[in-house]
């Protein structure tokens, strides 16, 4: 049993996260390319919609996963930790993305568009910092 789980790749928080990120920018992809050929190919549409939400389950886990590792990495030194732009662009996405959610069930609220944009907005730098990292 030993050699069998020696030999299965140990993941990291780092690796967690770049899955994640390259998941939400591929989702977000298919969403665009569904939206943009909706006319032309109706199935693309239909998994533009299911890859819509899809990404949103993954815009909860992705920063709440950078916010984990962070907390992670205060308690035990001597790790690799994320930087504060990735903190703070973790935090906004979180909170920008539950108060849309939050919001949309009033559907008197405007500000649901808004808030959704600079949640992306932040969930895309968010991709890209932990890409370069």
């Amino acid at each position: 049993m030993g050699k069998t789980v020696s030999r299965f790749p140990r993941l990291s928080a780092s690796s967690v996260e770049r899955s994640l990120a390259v998941l939400l920018v591929g989702l977000l992809g298919l969403y665009a390319l569904g939206t943009l050929s909706s006319d032309i190919i109706p199935v693309l549409d239909t998994a533009g919609v299911v890859a819509v939400h899809l990404a949103l389950v993954v815009a909860g886990i992705f920063p709440t996963t950078v916010l984990g590792h962070a907390l992670y990495t205060r308690v035990r030194t001597g790790t690799a930790k994320p930087s504060r732009i990735e903190v703070f662009s973790a935090v906004v996405a979180i909170s920008c993305l539950g108060t849309a959610l939050w919001l949309t069930v009033d559907s008197t609220s405007s500000l649901s568009t808004p808030l959704l944009t600079i949640a992306t907005g932040a969930l895309l730098v968010l991709a890209g910092l932990v890409a370069v990292r």
